[in-house]
């Protein structure tokens, strides 16, 4: 039976034409349902699944919450590629409950990572010890219904930071915690300090480690966990961003560097490619690798090799301050993405009405060369843009502000959505029918791809998950035959991933369904 095709980034008949820079297609009030007042500042997330849908999270406070602390809860929205909402999910326990992080698993389903003053009556069978419990929640993709939880506890406080999932499905997760008991038992002493554990794909406890510094990104590949982030000096008056390589196995260090400026470092974060590693880091300073700063606080992006050897440096900004909130591949894999906000009014920011403002950069991954910089025209000022990018190539920004310049939570939470950069152009050989072979398949080695007019014709191959990370990339791919055997040798867990077959002209992508059982 010949495979459906689920997705095609790029419509049968389609070309890769770069937009400079893309237009807003439409821009909705998120997070701001009464009697909510939004979230804050800094603590709203934005993912997009496999299937076109986009979910934005954050902490939603009430009125009276400076009043009442417990009145502090959790929010998730899940809307299609036209910015209507499907459900929404409000997660609440009887005290103070607070969004972390929000990731997308192999199946579609959603990981809430939170944390919450008291835990006893939300989840039941479960051993809450402390003050303020850390937790991960499995959610349902289609309705938002908890399908089960998991608490990370001892007997002090835990706050979680960010998480990520492996294609094995194991948890990483960062944090901070004062407990020396319960799952932190191998904790010295009640001192704070700031952990990385990994947990198998059944929960249980596979690893944990103390370290210095905030982690704010987490990535794996073949093996080896990459963090990035920063760190104070103990006086608070400066700090550096690093990356830091892990085994995955263990969690013993394998390898890491330092970015040490004459001034402050803010998020440093993390994208890897396939030959290439590179950070975007928003910084105060002027010398070393980021010399060429615009004003005051730029966004410096770094080219690294895989031995955590500079390539090159680049920055972006202008006169005034600006800071990058998330940072990753466009769908293309060729080039970046950096999203934050902006306070200058010159260089690629500027001339700006708003004193800041959200703003979006797009970055060729090859030489660093800026391709478009794009401030979001709206009439209020932005603070702490972050992005995702959609399956059909679609830029989705969540952006807040307040009225309040003293307030620590945002009156509203926009979500814009950026136009494709994908456009059409003449028809070429991918108006033809490509099949994937069979489809659910045990194991990606017995694939196979079925066409007759790709014989004799040279494409590229990608084999992307869930969460856009390549797996396998294979270029200048001749077909000797109207129907022919990858023979990708990965071991992967079960879940959805994609194939991307694609020359210089044109790209299509095929779902695929591992099915180990």
């Amino acid at each position: 039976m010949r495979a459906t095709i689920i997705y095609l980034l790029i419509l049968n008949s389609c070309a890769l034409v770069y937009a400079q820079p893309p237009n807003e297609e439409w821009s909705i009030y998120s997070l701001d349902t009464n009697p909510f007042i939004g979230t804050a500042f800094g603590l709203n997330k934005i993912r997009c699944d496999s299937e076109g849908f986009i979910y934005s999270a954050g902490s939603a406070f009430y009125e009276d919450t400076m009043l009442d602390p417990s009145k502090t809860d959790i929010l998730i929205k899940k809307y299609d590629g036209n910015g209507k909402k499907i459900w929404d999910k409000i997660i609440r326990t009887n005290s103070e409950d607070g969004l972390n992080d929000l990731i997308i698993n192999q199946d579609g389903q959603l990981i809430v990572l939170g944390s919450s003053r008291i835990c006893d009556n939300f989840i039941p069978n479960e051993d809450c010890l402390g003050d303020i419990e850390l937790w991960i929640a499995t959610l349902n993709q289609n309705t938002g219904d908890i399908l089960s939880i998991k608490v990370i506890s001892g007997s002090m406080l835990e706050v979680g930071n960010i998480m990520n999932i492996t294609k094995q499905g194991e948890i990483l997760i960062s944090g901070t915690t004062r407990s020396n008991d319960g799952l932190f038992a191998s904790k010295k002493d009640n001192t704070q300090e700031n952990f990385l554990l990994k947990l198998n794909s059944d929960k249980s406890l596979a690893w944990i480690l103390y370290y210095d510094g905030r982690i704010n990104t987490i990535l794996e590949k073949d093996g080896i966990i990459y963090t990035s982030g920063v760190s104070i000096d103990p006086a608070f008056e400066n700090s550096s961003a690093w990356i830091r390589t892990y085994s995955s196995l263990n969690g013993i260090l394998q390898n890491e560097k330092q970015f040490v400026g004459n001034g402050r470092d803010g998020l440093c974060q993390l994208a890897l490619g396939e030959n290439n590693i590179y950070l975007s880091i928003s910084s105060e300073s002027n010398n070393g690798v980021f010399s060429d700063n615009n004003g005051s606080q730029d966004i410096h992006i770094l080219k690294l090799d895989y031995d955590l050897a500079l390539q090159w440096s680049k920055s972006f900004g202008g006169s005034g301050r600006e800071s990058s909130l998330s940072f990753s591949f466009d769908t293309s894999g060729n080039n970046l993405i950096a999203c934050g906000s902006t306070f200058s009014q010159d260089g690629i920011v500027g001339p700006r009405n708003n004193i800041s403002d959200a703003f979006i950069i797009k970055v060729d991954a090859k030489d660093g060369d800026l391709l478009w910089s794009k401030v979001l025209t709206n009439d209020m000022d932005d603070l702490f843009g972050m992005h995702a990018v959609g399956i059909d190539g679609s830029i989705y920004i969540s952006s807040s502000w307040s009225d309040n310049p003293i307030s620590f939570l945002a009156d509203i939470v926009l979500l814009t959505k950026l136009q494709s950069e994908i456009e059409l152009s003449s028809p070429n050989f991918f108006d033809i029918d490509i099949d994937v072979l069979p489809n659910p398949i045990k194991h990606i080695r017995e694939l196979n791809i079925e066409s007759k007019e790709l014989f004799q014709k040279e494409v590229n191959l990608e084999l992307v998950d869930v969460n856009g990370r390549i797996l396998y990339n294979k270029n200048n791919v001749f077909f000797t035959a109207e129907k022919m055997s990858l023979d990708i040798n990965l071991e992967l867990v079960s879940g959805t991933y994609f194939l991307r077959i694609f020359n210089s002209a044109s790209s299509i992508t095929k779902r695929i369904i591992i099915a180990t059982n």
